[in-house]
Parts: C-alpha cells; structure tokens; sequence
C-alpha cells in the first residue's frame, strides 16, 4: 500500500491554485463604522462605538448587540471566529435570526465560557454543533457578558469557511471522518501534486 500523506514529501506542487478568497465576504472587521450594527429597539442597556477597528461596548446592565441584513447562507459557514476581551463576566450568548424566524429567542443560540483575565481572546463556536443552524442567517445577536457593567471590546466577527481548516495550498492534516480522526492529505484545486514512484 503506497500512503500518499506519509509519502508528502517526495511530492512536487506542478500547479498552484490561488488562495485569494479565503476570508469570508461575510466577516466584520469594523475597520470603518458599519451601520448594520446596533442596539436591540429602544435598548438603554449598553453604548456602542466604533474606533480604531474596535467595536466597544459599554453595558448598564446585561445588554446585546446585533448585527443585520446579513444574509448567509448557513451551508457556507462551518465555524466563527470571535475575538474580544470583556471586563467582568464569565460567559457570553451568541445568537442568531433566520429568514424564517420571528425573532432571536428560541433555540437559535450558544453559551461561551468566558476567561477571568481581561485581555482579549479568540472564542471558535463550530457551527455543526449548533441546532438549527440552516436556511439564511439574517442577523446575529451578541449578549458579550452576562455582567452587569462589562466593558467590552469586539476585534473582529468572522465566518469561517472551508478555506480556514485547510489554509495551505497543500498540506496534509487530522480531520475528523465520522466518529474516526484521520490524517488526510488535501489539495486547493486547480492544484496538482506529482509522486514520482521509483
């Protein structure tokens, strides 16, 4: 048996694909004011601003904020990355709105366990995991502590697609495959590997 990922390499790269695209179109930097991000109607609880690529949040109370007119195809998404540093709290709600929901409430949310060092950090949430992540994601809600008077500063919210668990052109990498983690060799097409077999 000839193990192409054990034998990576004695491989050549002949074609290279172009990785141009691997951010999500969806991704929110808030590089620049972005005017879909707001306070639920008539929320009192919590101010928001947006500088120097930081959305921060001020809360009163335990408030959210919410970004919509998103429009994502939840197929799209396998994952979100969300890096923040909160103040005070240990835990924090995502949700999200669907074409046809209602509203935010209901099973369309996750519950993030949130360090006690007040300096920013990563948080992954894995979609698959999610109930009823499908259909069109049309907004999202972000509850950033369950503290009363947190202070909090969001970097970036980002969808991550297929291109991030495989970022190389061509690499090889542990890959869950039904209830078995596997090591895979993988390839950005138009990208071709050569083995030459002696």
């Amino acid at each position: 048996i000839y193990r192409f990922d054990d034998q990576f390499e004695k491989a050549t790269l002949v074609t290279a694909a172009d990785l141009q695209a691997q951010n999500s179109r969806f991704d929110l930097n808030f590089d620049s004011p972005d005017s879909r991000v707001s306070t639920p109607l008539n929320s009192q609880e919590i101010s928001i601003s947006q500088t120097k690529g930081l959305l921060k949040l001020s809360l009163k109370k335990v408030g959210s904020v919410q970004v919509t007119s998103l429009n994502i195809p939840a197929t799209e998404i396998i994952g979100l990355s969300i890096r923040m540093r909160v103040n005070k709290g240990n835990s924090f709600r995502f949700l999200w709105k669907r074409a046809q929901d209602d509203s935010f409430y209901g099973k369309q949310e996750t519950i993030v366990k949130i360090p006690s060092n007040n300096r920013f950090t990563t948080y992954q949430i894995k979609t698959a995991g999610l109930s009823n992540w499908n259909g069109t994601i049309e907004a999202i809600r972000l509850v950033p502590s369950n503290a009363e008077g947190a202070k909090v500063e969001v970097d970036y919210i980002r969808f991550l697609n297929e291109y991030h668990l495989f970022p190389e052109k061509i690499s090889t990498t542990s890959y869950s495959l039904g209830n078995e983690l596997r090591k895979v060799l993988y390839v950005h097409t138009p990208s071709l590997l050569e083995y030459k077999l002696n």
